[in-house]
């Protein structure tokens, strides 16, 4: 967002004047004349004007970001792909309702879960080797791909491909 004529310190100029005056002077409208007051009241409607058009303009890009965010959680989550984000930790962070469904799981019930929860054993070490691998490679442009069984929690399997990458 751009500051509209450097309001921003003009505004803080106007308030030091002010606190300055005000401890010179305790009786301060006694010695201030109708003019000097006419010019502040002016200067102080000028800056009102000013904060206003700045508070429209952060309203606007508040109500941007917030569309921004809902057509991205919208095409995130009807994506024809599962997708889920996992912590450092083996936890599930973040999915998509396509991956809540594959897995046959509430999506607020699979936040949270150990992924190797959902992985076919024999297919666990594989994806920890991948997942050491990466961590090994110490390279934030570097990912890794592997082809593991997964585990619905009706019991069915089905192939998947998981890509890893350090974020």
């Amino acid at each position: 967002m751009k500051q509209r004529n450097g309001a921003g310190g003009k505004f803080s100029d106007l308030r030091r004047r002010a606190q300055v005056f005000l401890t010179q002077n305790k009786d301060s409208t006694a010695v201030m004349s109708p003019e000097d007051i006419k010019n502040l009241v002016h200067e102080l409607d000028t800056y009102q004007i000013e904060l206003e058009l700045q508070n429209e303009d952060l309203r606007q890009a508040q109500d941007d970001l917030i569309q921004s965010r809902k057509r991205f959680s919208d095409l995130f989550d009807f994506a024809p792909i599962g997708y889920l984000t996992i912590s450092k930790k083996g936890l599930i962070v973040e999915c998509n309702l396509t991956a809540a469904q594959m897995l046959g799981v509430h999506k607020k019930r699979l936040l949270q879960q150990p992924l190797t929860r959902f992985i076919d054993k024999p297919d666990q070490d594989v994806f920890y080797e991948h997942g050491r691998n990466l961590l090994d490679s110490h390279n934030s442009q570097n990912h890794q791909t592997c082809e593991l069984w997964i585990i619905n929690m009706d019991g069915s399997l089905f192939y998947a491909q998981s890509w890893q990458s350090l974020a």
